[in-house]
């Protein structure tokens, strides 16, 4: 049996907020893919809580050996948001560091519905604040 030491790993958690940024996205797809030469292979996906946090995702964080680069050294990750009804974030180069967790703050743009913009119930309640503020 193979044992991976857990220096070879890094973490990264995901915090998806409305467009904003204000208040929290609940079951948003986080879904991260690897970066390795020109193909992209899914790693990892999971759901935002209602706290708009995806779970934490352990990812391999070190190249592979042959590499002339010295520790510490990233590997690169895309990582895409998505949920219906918003515009899909997609964050090419995100770096996973070995024994490190990173958190990536993400905000989705609502998209326009048939009739214009389509604002969320979050989205109209900042806009109620700032109106609030702004008399």
């Amino acid at each position: 049996m193979n044992i991976v030491p857990i220096e070879n790993y890094g973490s990264i958690v995901v915090r998806v907020r409305s467009g904003y940024g204000l208040f929290p996205l609940e079951d948003v797809l986080v879904t991260i893919f690897s970066e390795e030469g020109e193909k992209s292979t899914t790693v990892a996906m999971n759901y935002t809580n209602p706290s708009g946090i995806s779970p934490e995702f352990i990812l391999p964080a070190t190249v592979k050996e042959g590499s002339t680069q010295v520790l510490p050294i990233a590997r690169k990750f895309t990582v895409e948001a998505s949920k219906e009804g918003y515009q899909t974030a997609i964050l090419h180069g995100v770096q996973i560091y070995p024994g490190v967790l990173t958190v990536q703050n993400v905000n989705l743009a609502p998209l326009p519905d048939k009739a214009g913009q389509s604002l969320t119930e979050y989205d109209k309640e900042m806009v109620r604040q700032e109106l609030s503020i702004g008399s």
